[in-house]
């Protein structure tokens, strides 16, 4: 179950043969995503289809940590490359902060790394977004690729699921972080003797003056490193904490950056949609016109055709009727001509309407080719509590008139 896991963190102790406690044992386990710079194309069954190349790059490790001996095992199931550095420099000397000191300063020496695996994981996402952005001019066919966009939606998603459950495993190590600490702080509470004889000694023998076969030296020269060794894991705990505080505030960045791509690329799926009913709407505009076009010839012949006019029933040759000109051709072409004019003025007008304005006032009803507009003008004292209306009617080929003016004291945002 737990090598399924995107994440998850845990500790527990260890008994020894007569039920005390010995250590304990922490396992942590983090999961990243790395999508490669550039799409591929592989086939299926729907065909030919863009895709981004992408890897998983986990750390899983358990440590052990003996309480008598201060020392830490470890053993790393699932790691990648580059953790897989950040371990090689455990063998180093001089690491800081000292990791070794106390029982989770291993998972903070390597969570450092496992925060710039995440960086560069967003940056990956980040950098394929334009790949994927609509780059088309105004008026040219829009061909959207839906299967590469919707590819990298779900790399983001995933992205941000393992933030979610990183910080989740972060605010569970600070909590078994504090515990540990508050029990090695039990320590090294004890009183220290300033003559440097560790928790609990006196000074008894230093000040009587005898050194008893050099027993009280070595007492006291062991008592100083117990001393240091304590100030030292005690430091360390403190710098470990900072070091959690820092990363759990680095990782709420990173999942709100995140997030905020996945809107991002959202807005690029919605404007892809957007343009093609866009151009499916200028093809019906087409198909419309054609429309118009035909529908006054149809509907003349469809009159032409009934019972109320019967041609040649004396005359059984098939010809043309005389009156096919003044009955069918002139009234078409009129007809035609006569609704072709009235959409024209009508699409005009509408578009003037919707194009004029800019960031001005707002018409009502432009798109039937009237509207109603609300103008306000502020009185000579400037104050906005105080300002009068006027509603002008806008008609295509009318001048607009004015209503009736009304003074109002205080206008609702709502009533514009």
């Amino acid at each position: 179950m737990r090598r399924k896991a995107c994440g998850y963190f845990c500790c527990q102790d260890v008994p020894d043969k007569n039920g005390n406690r010995m250590g304990h044992v922490t396992m942590m386990k983090s999961l990243t995503i790395k999508v490669e710079d550039e799409p591929r194309q592989r086939s299926d069954e729907t065909g030919k289809r863009n895709y981004f190349p992408y890897e998983w790059l986990p750390l899983e490790l358990a440590v052990f940590w003996h309480d008598k001996r201060r020392t830490l095992q470890a053993v790393v199931m699932q790691a990648s490359p580059e953790v897989r550095e950040r371990i090689k420099k455990v063998l180093l000397p001089g690491t800081t902060p000292p990791f070794h000191l106390e029982p989770l300063g291993l998972h903070v020496f390597l969570f450092e790394r496992v925060l710039e695996m995440y960086d560069n994981s967003f940056w990956f996402l980040r950098d394929n977004l334009p790949k994927v952005e609509s780059r088309q001019k105004p008026g040219d066919t829009p061909r959207p690729d839906y299967p590469l966009v919707h590819d990298l939606a779900r790399h983001v998603i995933h992205h941000t699921e393992s933030l979610e459950i990183a910080i989740d495993t972060l605010d569970t190590l600070k909590s078994c972080h504090d515990e540990c600490g508050h029990d090695e702080a039990g320590v090294t509470t004890s009183p220290v003797s300033p003559q440097g004889g560790g928790p609990g000694a006196t000074s008894a023998g230093a000040s009587s003056g005898t050194d008893h076969g050099g027993l009280t030296t070595a007492l006291a020269t062991a008592g100083t490193r117990f001393d240091a060794q304590l100030v030292a894991q005690r430091n360390a705990i403190q710098q470990h904490r900072r070091l959690l505080r820092h990363y759990d505030k680095m990782l709420r960045q990173f999942l709100a950056r995140s997030r905020s791509l996945n809107e991002r690329i959202r807005n690029e799926i919605n404007l892809s949609f957007n343009s093609v009913v866009q151009y499916d709407s200028r093809a019906m505009k087409t198909i419309s016109f054609l429309t118009l076009f035909f529908l006054p010839g149809t509907f003349v012949s469809s009159i032409l055709g009934t019972n109320f006019f019967n041609y040649g029933e004396h005359d059984p040759r098939f010809h043309m009727s005389s009156l096919f000109w003044p009955g069918w051709a002139a009234p078409t072409v009129g007809l035609t001509l006569a609704v072709l004019l009235i959409w024209w003025k009508w699409y005009a007008s509408s578009t003037k309407v919707r194009t004029s304005g800019g960031s001005g006032p707002k018409v009502k009803g432009a798109r039937w080719g009237f509207g109603v507009r609300r103008e306000e003008t502020e009185d000579g004292d400037g104050t906005a509590s105080q300002r009068k209306h006027r509603r002008k009617v806008v008609v295509p080929g009318w001048k607009s008139f004015n209503s009736s003016q009304a003074r109002l004291d205080a206008v609702p945002n709502s009533a514009a």
